[in-house]
This record gives C-alpha cells, structure tokens and sequence, in this order.
C-alpha cells in the first residue's frame, strides 16, 4: 500500500500571523498527512501558527509503517518543501530510516526541498558511531537523537540503563560543539532534570492523555513524578506505561497537586476533556519553567549563538535553551479544535502574566 499524491491549493503562499507572546512550541507528525488530506493538514498547521512560534514537522516514520504505508522520502519532501514554503514549520526532521547512506540520502533531499525556508534536522541513531556524529556536528549544530535498536519502545527509553549511559555519552559529545539536541517522546521529568543530560528540546503526547486514556497526566516538577489522575469525562482507561507514576488512589497528593492549580478535585471531576488538556498542558510547562530555572544561561551561550546562525532563535533566546514541544494530531479524541483552544489558553495566560503582547 502506498502513500497518497499530494495535491495542495494555492498559488501562492500565505504569510502566518504572528503568535501572541512568543506562542508555544509544537509538533505535527508527516503520518497525519499520509493519513489524511495534505490541505487539510495544512490548514490546521496555519490556525497553529497563529499561537505557535515553534513548529516542527516529524517524519512519522514509525506511525506510517505501522498503518501499512511506504515510507516515501519524495512525498515527504514534497510536503515540506509547501509547509516550508508558506512559513508554516521551523524545523523539518530527516526521513531516518534505512542504512547511515541512505539517511544522508534523505537529508540532502529534504535540504533541496526546503531551500533554507525551514531547518532540516539529523536525526543521530547509536549505530551511526561517534566518529559520523562528530562530523555531522561540524555542519548541524542541533539534531536529534534516536535509539534504534537499543529499545523496544518511547518508554523503555527513561527506564533503560544502557540508554541513558548513551545518553551521557552522547551529551558530552554535543558539549565539545556547543550542539543543541532534541529528544523524541522523551518527557520523564526524572530525566529532563539532569544536569547531565542538557536537552534543548523534547516532545510529549502525554498532556493528550486525558482524551486519549481517561485520566489528566499532571506532572510533578519538583520531585520529578507524573501523577495520572482519572477523568469521568474521558473514556473508559485503558493500560498504559508512563514510568514512574502516583498511584491514583493517593488521594492526599492527587488533592495537593490540583490545588496547585486552583482545583479541588471536585472541580476537576466536573471539567470537561478540552479543560483537562489546558490543566495537562500547563502541568508540562511547568516542567520546563523549572528545567530553564535550574539552568546558568552562560553555560549554553555558545549554543545559544549556533542555534540563532541556524535561524532558530526560539530555541537560543529562552534563559535555559529548553522548550517542551507539544505533539499535535487528529489521532483519536485529540483533535486539532481541542489543541488549538489548550495552546490559545496558554498564550492568553502569558499575556496576562506579561501585561501584554510585546
């Protein structure tokens, strides 16, 4: 089974909107695309780009293979080159699949296809070795860092020693190049608060969990726990792994946490799912409010100024160069309507706490 052509409308781009109060930061997956109409995508990605000053396109690699579709680099590129085009995404993510060949393939692709309208981001996989990661370094000051091979699953990834002994390792690497890294699915707040590990960006679906799973996943940035507090509104729960989690019988630290965000658990009950994911949205930035708290801006002014050459100074101009990234989709009850109404209440809220947009 093979991928749709895509077809898109207009002759012209369409500049975007500016976000208000330097927006927030998210994530579209190409599988929607292949999934969906590639206009329709499109439209969603500009009513996004009216509170999203970070936008970056995923290849879907995974997702696409997994609903029976090829994988098809000229489609991908086709697809980022108009998205691109139109000043809808920042960052491309390289097609990473097949041998070290044929991902450089992939990559000097995309980069033909975007034209410097957006950056094109190498995605390091461990069995790429030390020896290619330093000399693509010379070239892409921020990539990303895969883990095939190495684990089953996005999960098993916060829990397996030998990853996050990669992990190290791969870190001290980007330090020697004052190098940026992105993470994917990597959204444990136990390992977004090493010191060790200086991410410059992760993505997360896990504030989607509410819709999704049928309890709010409210993160605990002190102490680095994720709490699951179930929903009434949402569907029925079914099993998932988020690590280490509060069980949800504790009903003392499911209250106290609430609390926090001036809810009773009374009032949360009585939310509905779009209210859930504004609590849950909020809950992961306060994960990356206390990641830039902890953080010397010194240490990452050398990487602050790779990252503005490379046209991203969203990423270099935050105090600890750290930006949670919201993945976005139509995947089951997450639909772009909700997101778009969580992300608006998060740009509403920064401009009241800031007096204003600039």
């Amino acid at each position: 089974m093979t991928a749709p052509v895509h077809t898109f409308a207009g002759a012209h781009p369409r500049p975007p909107r500016p976000p208000l109060h330097g927006g927030v930061a998210t994530l579209i997956s190409y599988a929607i695309a292949v999934a969906s109409r590639p206009q329709r995508v499109i439209e969603d990605l500009e009513r996004i780009r009216e509170f999203s000053d970070f936008i970056m396109l995923d290849c879907g690699a995974f997702t696409i293979r997994r609903r029976g579709l090829e994988v098809d680099v000229d489609r991908y590129a086709a697809f980022a080159r108009e998205v691109s085009r139109r000043g809808l995404v920042d960052v491309v993510v390289n097609l990473d699949v097949g041998s070290t060949i044929d991902m450089v393939r992939n990559q000097r692709t995309l980069e033909s296809a975007v034209r410097g309208n957006a950056y094109v981001m190498w995605v390091y996989q461990p069995f790429h070795g030390e020896r290619h990661l330093r000399r693509m370094l010379l070239r892409y000051p921020y990539v990303g860092l895969g883990t095939a091979g190495m684990d089953s699953g996005a999960h098993a990834v916060v829990r397996n020693d030998e990853v996050a002994r990669y992990y190290v390792e791969v870190f001290r690497t980007l330090r020697e190049h004052d190098a940026a890294a992105h993470g994917f699915a990597m959204t444990k707040p136990t390992f977004l608060l090493r010191p060790d590990l200086p991410w410059s960006t992760v993505d997360s679906s896990s504030w989607t969990s509410a819709a999704r799973w049928g309890f709010g996943v409210l993160p605990d940035e002190r102490d680095g726990t994720i709490l699951q507090v179930p929903h009434p509104y949402c569907h029925v729960a079914r099993s998932t792994n988020l690590g280490n989690r509060i069980p949800t019988t504790d009903f003392d630290r499911t209250s106290e946490l609430l609390h926090r965000y001036n809810l009773s658990v009374r009032e949360w009950s009585a939310m509905s799912t779009t209210e859930t994911l504004v609590v849950s949205a909020l809950g992961h930035y306060a994960v990356e409010d206390e990641v830039n708290a902890r953080r010397d801006p010194a240490e990452f002014a050398a990487t602050a100024a790779r990252l503005r050459t490379v046209g991203l100074p969203q990423l270099a101009d935050r105090r600890g160069c750290f930006r949670m990234v919201l993945v976005v989709g139509r995947e089951e009850n997450s639909t772009t309507a909700r997101t778009a109404q969580v992300l608006r209440q998060r740009a509403f809220d920064a401009c009241n706490t800031a007096g204003g947009p600039p």
